[in-house]
């Protein structure tokens, strides 16, 4: 079975932090080496979402809020 890689896409402001929203993500049971964070700092979050898209090379694109926590399953 294949494992696609994701390409998890976080914007946040530059006074705001993601740190939890990343922890959470890194406690995943998912491969680590499949997983891709783009942490992206503005104040436009559609134009930061957009940015990152660009940049991510995963097979799939997660949209993830930096206020946002995912569960390990």
């Amino acid at each position: 079975m294949k494992t696609f890689t994701i390409s998890v896409i976080l914007p946040r402001r530059a006074q705001d932090s993601a740190e939890q929203a990343i922890q959470a993500i890194l406690q995943c049971d998912y491969p680590q080496e499949q997983l891709e964070i783009l942490e992206v700092i503005g104040e436009h979050p559609s134009k930061q979402r957009n940015r990152a898209a660009l940049a991510a090379s995963g097979d799939i694109l997660y949209f993830l809020d930096n206020d946002s926590l995912v569960t390990p399953d």
